[in-house]
């Protein structure tokens, strides 16, 4: 409908509409306007998508609002299972000298869950002793193994998670005795990082079983030790050392779609499983674009068969969903280049027209609609021949940023080879 009330404004302008065939983009070239006309030329352009792997997962971002953690299986999207490494930050403890009981407890908050609510959940810890390297980047298939020493676990179930934001895990006593003893002898050690991650180089933490991922915000390792103040009163004292960017923390996150068999062998759709699942790769066909509408690029401008300059007027790709399922699709999508994908998960995203273009859900119709007006022009202009694109979920409060969370999509298609359809307009002057 967009497009006709476009073409519906052009014409009332004046424009005489140059009319195409959208077949594999064999256009029709047999009407052509007179060079003293200003002409718009329309079609829809057909693009093909598959649904790709993401080898080596992606980049686990140490900056990230929200880390996964446990595991939960969809019917359609398969089994996710999402595991914490992570540092702690130093904090400096004036321990007195009559502590009578001690604790070592570690704290994982969070702000929503995908959970089956009938179900058991099991958290288990483990001690680090591999050290995680403050200038490596890991990607979410990150391999961490050596579980030699468990110091934690619980069990809850998931409809006590469902009403809660807090899971408190009691560490091993003979860790909280290890951090006393070093309190006592080298209180220095917590009070510098690199000297604590020495001594203590993080945790890991993994569900053994369960249908529940939480979308955790927050993690701190906490001493706890009670003693009498001068007054004789019983006294209860919480130090904290906190998980923060300002340590290493990586997000180990594996997603078994399609190896699961849930995927029908004839399905023509294509899938989006985040965040380390499977991702929508999109291919645009500049160079046919350009080749068909008769497109030539002088002095960086746009001209047409006849020689007159020429614009892209309108440029829009609508994705629709389809079919419903728990996991919420994302409320943004970003679609990059395939060779930009690593740089959007470091650092700010910087969002431009041209190449990262932003779709917000609509949720009344269920879709996606990607502005390309700028992005066309300007991949012509650059001489590409064909823009391989993928789809990013990302989140925006006040700027944009990978979103970690737990999302899903199925995309409708009409085919394996053309699922997809750009609309252009473009106008000669």
């Amino acid at each position: 409908m967009r497009l006709i009330t476009k073409l519906s404004l052009l014409l009332l302008l004046g424009f005489i509409v140059y009319s195409c065939n959208d077949d594999d983009l064999n256009f029709d070239n047999t009407v052509r306007p007179s060079s003293d006309d200003i002409a718009a030329y329309a079609d829809t352009i057909l693009l093909n998508s598959q649904t790709a792997d993401i080898l080596g997962g992606v980049i686990s971002k140490n900056s990230a609002n929200t880390f996964l953690l446990g595991k939960y299986t969809d019917d359609l999207f398969g089994e996710t299972s999402a595991s914490i490494l992570t540092q702690f930050n130093p904090a400096a403890i004036n321990l007195p000298d009559n502590v009578d009981s001690t604790s070592l407890i570690l704290n994982i908050v969070y702000d929503s869950l995908h959970a089956n609510l009938d179900s058991l959940v099991t958290l288990d810890v483990y001690q680090l002793y591999d050290s995680l390297k403050q200038s490596e980047t890991y990607r979410t298939d990150y391999s961490y193994s050596n579980k030699s020493r468990k110091i934690g676990s619980i069990t809850f179930s998931a409809k006590e998670s469902h009403t809660d934001s807090l899971i408190t895990i009691d560490l091993d006593t003979v860790l909280c005795n290890e951090f006393f003893a070093e309190l006592k002898s080298n209180p220095s050690t917590f009070q510098n990082k690199s000297d604590f991650i020495s001594f203590f180089k993080g945790v890991y933490v993994t569900a053994e079983s369960g249908n529940v991922v939480l979308s955790v915000t927050k993690m701190e390792l906490a001493v706890q030790y009670g003693y009498q103040n001068a007054g004789g009163t019983d006294l209860l004292q919480t130090v904290a050392f906190v998980s923060s960017k300002e340590v290493k923390r990586v997000n180990q996150i594996v997603n078994n779609f399609g190896a699961a068999g849930n995927v029908p062998v004839n399905d023509s759709s294509f899938y989006l499983v985040g965040p380390a699942g499977k991702r929508p790769e999109i291919e645009i066909p500049v160079d046919r674009i350009k080749e068909k509408f008769g497109i030539t690029v002088k002095d960086n401008l746009l001209y047409d068969k006849n020689n007159k300059k020429l614009a892209v007027s309108y440029a829009q790709m609508t994705l629709k969903l389809s079919d419903s399922t728990y996991i919420n699709p994302p409320a943004c999508l970003m679609m990059v280049r395939k060779d930009d994908v690593d740089n959007c998960y470091q650092g700010t995203i910087t969002v431009n027209t041209k190449s990262r273009m932003i779709a917000s859900r609509d949720t009344v119709n269920m879709s996606y609609t990607f502005d390309m007006q700028a992005y066309l022009p300007q991949a012509i202009k650059n001489g590409v021949v064909e823009d391989e694109m993928v789809l990013i979920p990302v989140t925006y409060s006040t700027t944009y940023d990978i979103n970690y969370d737990l999302v899903a999509a199925k995309f409708k298609s009409k085919g394996n080879t053309s699922p997809l359809k750009l609309d252009v307009v473009l106008t000669s002057y």
